[in-house]
């Protein structure tokens, strides 16, 4: 059992009504739960308590057996109030819980980025508290909670007790992964993703086709979080470029049909492709650029861009590699 409030009480000095009365709750281990109740009724006091940062009247509350006395590292809260530390950037304050629980640098700089870019405040990143917005601030609040580690494996089993073992979850394995993410992912068989784009910046990568050592992953030409296979080729450097003419045994003239014969052709278990690639239109296209706060997910595909040539070429290639 992983939580046992056991007959909590809270009676406030000077009070008259008590804000908790008799309270107890069982939460197992890798179970999600919601308290719901009115305004007033005592749902922040009693997360304040399991927090450890007020006291219950009577009762006591255990976590994995150990009494609750004190705030701790395996307890993570988002306040209604962003705390944020005023006196540090935003940066700074998505990786103070990390700098206290002892976090290597390089993993505090690789989360917090990662966090960051999630909740689109990555270009805010060395802004002051007072300099962001209401709204900001408790995104902040949320990369730094996030920051710190879950509940990893116990989570999913959960779920699959739930729901099954066919989970439809697809692993974001892209950046600097630690072995410990390597192994969670391998050990619930989620697959993982490699981005065609990525194979071709810079030496031998792990990204290219013939690198690709199990089918239990996606072959991406690239995300929404990318450019456009077109807009990638045109706007990327010239080393790269001729290693994917080379590569690809193309002249680049339809490079982002290129893309996607070389992404089915691949042994990734799934392949999937952006529709602006099979219109072959450039950066103009692009849904989303990370970590940037105007100007994304406005582009919109319209009835009538396809046609009767496009849904051939496609027939024929999906086909040819049996997919």
């Amino acid at each position: 059992m992983a939580l046992e409030i056991k007959n909590v009480s809270r009676t406030f000095e000077g009070s008259m009504k008590e804000t908790l009365k008799d309270i107890s709750l069982s939460v197992e281990q890798g179970e999600f739960i919601c308290v719901v109740g009115p305004s007033g009724c005592g749902k922040s006091t009693l997360l304040n308590i399991i927090a450890g940062l007020d006291f219950p009247t009577d009762g006591e509350i255990f976590l994995d057996e150990k009494k609750i006395t004190a705030p701790g590292a395996d307890r993570v809260v988002m306040f209604q109030e962003h705390a944020l530390f005023p006196w540090l950037n935003v940066m700074e304050n998505v990786k103070f819980g990390m700098k206290m629980m002892g976090v290597p640098k390089e993993e505090q700089n690789r989360r917090a980025e990662h966090y960051l870019k999630m909740v689109q405040l990555w270009e805010f990143r060395e802004y002051s508290v007072h300099e962001i917005s209401g709204g900001m601030r408790q995104r902040t609040a949320l990369a730094r909670s996030l920051c710190l580690d879950g509940p990893g494996e116990d989570l999913f089993r959960a779920i699959q007790a739930e729901l099954g073992d066919n989970l439809p979850i697809f692993a974001e394995d892209l950046g600097l992964i630690t072995p410990e993410v390597e192994h969670l992912r391998d050990t619930l068989g989620f697959p993982g993703m490699r981005i065609l784009q990525f194979a071709f910046e810079g030496g031998e990568s792990t990204f290219l086709p013939h690198q690709l050592n199990t089918r239990n992953c996606i072959c991406y030409t690239g995300t929404h979080d990318n450019d456009t296979s077109t807009g990638w080729y045109q706007n990327t450097s010239e080393y790269s470029r001729d290693k994917v003419r080379r590569y690809m045994n193309t002249d680049g003239s339809s490079i982002s049909w290129d893309f996607i014969r070389i992404c089915l052709g691949t042994i990734a278990r799934y392949a999937i492709f952006p529709i602006q690639d099979v219109l072959k239109l450039g950066s103009e296209a692009r849904m989303n650029t990370p970590g940037v706060a105007l100007g994304n997910w406005e582009w919109r595909f319209r009835s009538g861009d396809l046609n009767t040539g496009m849904a051939s070429g496609l027939r024929q290639m999906t086909e040819l590699f049996g997919r």
